[in-house]
């Protein structure tokens, strides 16, 4: 069963030490490697130079977005220390070495999780390499970006959950509805991760219903729910309604919507669903070679007529057309493999 499956895989975790020396040499590591590569110039990421004077500047209607609710306020305070230190600059490198620390900690868990689940320390080792090694977490870890900042907590969040199935301990749970709560806050694309999270312990309840304590585990969920209800909206309230004149939960749902005229946001459209399934791909297969062809380029700029694509345009008409033809073979290539392995 499942749970007999996570508690053996604990157990052998639990059996062996922890890997303190292996792993605090690769975050050494990592922690030189990334301050020799911390961003200079932010033109791949637009939001950062945005990010850097809001942050500097430290005006409170700038510290908070509904998209990102924290993220500034957070990287103010961290700043604000910097300054109490004798630190005379702007935000830039403070913000940097956030997200720098943030990703050394999402390291960390990571290997904490995969200790537990008993992997060799060999197979720990390479799965941190292959995290390092893509090019998005190694940039998000050395540029302005509200992205890596709410990883530990999403990590950690898992990794309490995980640890309920095991153990089905009320405050574990908790524990993980706290986590979940302030990475949403950081970023509320996170909002997908109490799903997630929610249909893995239906999964486990469903193999376990016959030795499950039915009453603990709606009890455990019903508390949890609420805590995360209750963190986000009253930050969302609080952040609301001392840093903008907003005096009416309307205002609050208009500032939150991206309508209040004290912020923006794209307004939702009957196209936005496809965008999400586009975007979701993406985050999986880049694709932006596809730009290269004229007849795709004309498509994707009218439907996203409110993006600037000038860059992935650019980028993709430097890539020679024969290794644009080769992408596209091999990206239907991944696709039938894939779904042939899905169906087998």
């Amino acid at each position: 069963s499942c749970k007999q499956m996570i508690t053996g895989e604990v157990s052998q975790g639990s059996a062996r030490r922890f890997p303190f020396l292996m792993v605090g040499l690769f975050l050494l590591v990592m922690a030189f490697s990334f301050a020799l590569t911390l961003s200079k110039n932010h033109n791949d990421a637009e939001d950062a130079v945005t990010f850097i004077h809001h942050v500097t500047e430290g005006e409170s209607r700038n510290l908070f977005h509904p998209n990102h609710l924290i993220y500034n306020y957070v990287n103010r305070g961290f700043y604000a220390l910097w300054q109490s230190l004798g630190f005379n600059g702007n935000a830039q490198w403070p913000m940097q070495v956030l997200n720098l620390i943030a990703s050394l900690f999402t390291l960390a868990i990571m290997a904490l999780i995969a200790w537990r689940l008993g992997l060799p320390r060999q197979q720990i080792l390479l799965g941190l390499v292959l995290l390092v090694s893509c090019f998005g977490y190694w940039w998000y870890s050395v540029e302005v970006e509200s992205y890596l900042l709410p990883l530990p907590f999403a990590l950690f969040a898992w990794y309490q959950t995980l640890q309920f199935m095991n153990k089905a301990e009320t405050y574990r749970l908790l524990m993980a509805a706290l986590s979940i709560a302030v990475a949403m806050l950081v970023h509320l694309q996170w909002l997908v991760l109490p799903v997630a999270l929610g249909a893995g312990l239906l999964v486990h309840w469903w193999r376990n219903r016959q030795k499950i304590d039915h009453w603990k585990m709606m009890v455990s969920l019903t508390l949890a729910t609420a805590l995360v209800a209750i963190v986000v909206v009253c930050s969302y309230l609080a952040a609301i309604f001392w840093a903008y004149p907003v005096t009416t939960l309307s205002g609050a749902m208009d500032w939150v919507n991206g309508s209040h005229h004290l912020i923006y946001r794209p307004p939702w459209s009957v196209l936005s669903p496809i965008k999400t399934v586009v975007g979701f791909l993406r985050s999986i297969w880049g694709g932006h070679f596809l730009f290269g062809f004229t007849a795709l380029e004309e498509f994707f700029l009218k439907l996203f007529a409110d993006k600037l694509l000038v860059e992935e345009i650019f980028l993709a008409k430097a890539i020679p057309l024969a290794i644009r033809w080769f992408c596209v073979v091999t990206s239907l290539l991944a696709a039938v493999i894939g779904l042939l392995t899905l169906f087998s």
